[in-house]
């Protein structure tokens, strides 16, 4: 680790001597490596695919649904917002692409402004914006059209937003948070977990009432947005349906005889539900009864899945390739550099990860330094596992945390080769003060 961060050293001084057009660069350099993936003609498969088709059907103004069937079953955020782009500029996949393209930029703004906020050292801004503008999978999202660039911008945007902590702050929070709870239904509990570290670091009655107001403002506001499509779906289904019927679904294809961590929709309890959209609310009651039958009756099982979920979640990262092999149709073709991008991506995905895992202790022993917001993604991090545990683990999941994963790893770097530097700098007025000349 010494050696690492050694060498980081010239980079780390390099990254702090940038002045405000450090960000307009790094900017432009995650637009430049993204831009050539919209020429691979990528079509979107699996539930991208299923995005898409509601995305067009919304645009057609048919309202949310499956084949002229109104239909709740995933999340309506990404084919809601994807819908709204489609009807102004025409249903065409690249529509879509350029989104990801200015959100994935928007992105690398977002994890700078917030680095600026929670670490005193402009270096790890600066790194933690670079990486999120060169790591190879979040490059790879862009031409699929997938959830996962978008939930990661609204992450940031609330998070962003929190850290003001003005009453208007936490409102305008509260609305990004509600749109991202219609994307991914998790997300209802964002403010919880975000504002927890008000809590664990602000003692007595100052912290609660600090984190009680958070809390209460931003939960306010994310009803104001969640409510109006509750009530929608009581309508449609009769039924009370807070975000969507694939809860179930997603539960029992993580929890079943055929489960060993990941996503198995091939078992038969998955099989056999009904895949009419007529169905659905039945349907997610039905799979919903199935899984949570399967976990009572083998606790032992379901337990031993537990590394297993924790391992597929955050062992491995790239898993953009997997959309390319579905669906472009010469990925055989250049089959070698996918897959080199990949292991390339992969290295440096466990060096970023290993560095913010080192980070934690030395994090935790500044805490009366930094500001209590500097261990949300802790927090964040924590729930997602959890979530994972009690349904399945996949990489993709932990896309949205990886700009604070990205963070803590350039805080590792530029606190390290700061204190490094300091450790020489003393050593060496104490031999000059012995009379020693420093080699």
């Amino acid at each position: 680790m010494t050696v690492i961060v050694g060498q980081s050293r010239p980079l780390v001084r390099r990254l702090c001597r940038g002045d405000g057009t450090f960000i307009l660069s790094v900017c432009l350099l995650s637009v430049l490596v993204r831009l050539p993936l919209l020429m691979i003609d990528v079509a979107p498969t699996s539930d991208f695919g299923w995005y898409f088709d509601r995305a067009k059907e919304i645009a057609a103004g048919a309202g949310y649904a499956e084949g002229g069937v109104l239909t709740a079953f995933w999340p309506v955020g990404w084919p809601g917002f994807l819908g709204g782009l489609l009807r102004l500029f025409g249903p065409h996949v690249v529509v879509g692409q350029c989104a990801n393209l200015v959100l994935s930029t928007l992105n690398v703004c977002l994890v700078a402004a917030i680095g600026r906020r929670l670490f005193p050292s402009s270096g790890v801004w600066r790194l933690a914006a670079l990486l999120i503008a060169v790591l190879p999978n979040q490059i790879g999202y862009v031409p699929l059209l997938s959830v996962e660039i978008f939930f990661e911008f609204l992450l940031l945007l609330g998070f962003l937003m929190m850290l003001s902590q003005s009453s208007v702050a936490l409102l305008a929070a509260g609305l990004v948070f509600g749109v991202a709870a219609l994307t991914k239904s998790q997300a209802v509990f964002l403010p919880v977990l975000i504002a927890l570290p008000l809590l664990i670091f602000r003692a007595g009655w100052r912290g609660l009432g600090a984190y009680v107001r958070t809390v209460a403002l931003t939960s306010v506001a994310m009803m104001v947005v969640i409510v109006p499509w509750i009530t929608r779906n009581y309508a449609v289904f009769d039924a009370f349906i807070p975000i969507s019927t694939n809860g179930g679904y997603t539960l029992l294809t993580g929890n079943n005889p055929s489960a060993r961590g990941g996503f198995t929709p091939g078992d038969t309890l998955v099989t056999d539900l009904s895949t009419d959209p007529r169905n659905q609310v039945q349907t997610d009651r039905v799979a919903r009864e199935r899984a949570w039958h399967w976990i009572e009756q083998n606790k032992v099982a379901f337990l031993k899945l537990i590394p297993a979920k924790v391992w597929l979640l955050w062992s491995g990262d790239g898993e953009a390739e997997w959309m390319y092999q579905k669906g472009y149709r010469d990925y055989e073709t250049y089959r070698v550099l996918f897959r080199a991008v990949r292991a390339l991506n992969q290295m440096i995905y466990w060096v970023v990860l290993g560095l913010s895992i080192v980070s934690l202790p030395a994090l935790l022993r500044r805490r009366r330094s930094l500001p209590v917001w500097s261990y949300s993604g802790w927090c964040l991090m924590a729930y997602f596992t959890m979530i994972s545990i009690v349904f399945s683990g996949q990489s993709r999941f932990h896309f949205a945390l990886m700009p604070f994963i990205a963070l803590y790893a350039a805080w590792a770097v530029t606190s390290g080769g700061a204190a490094l530097a300091t450790r020489r700098e003393s050593g060496q007025m104490v031999s000059t003060w012995r009379g020693r000349p420093t080699p």
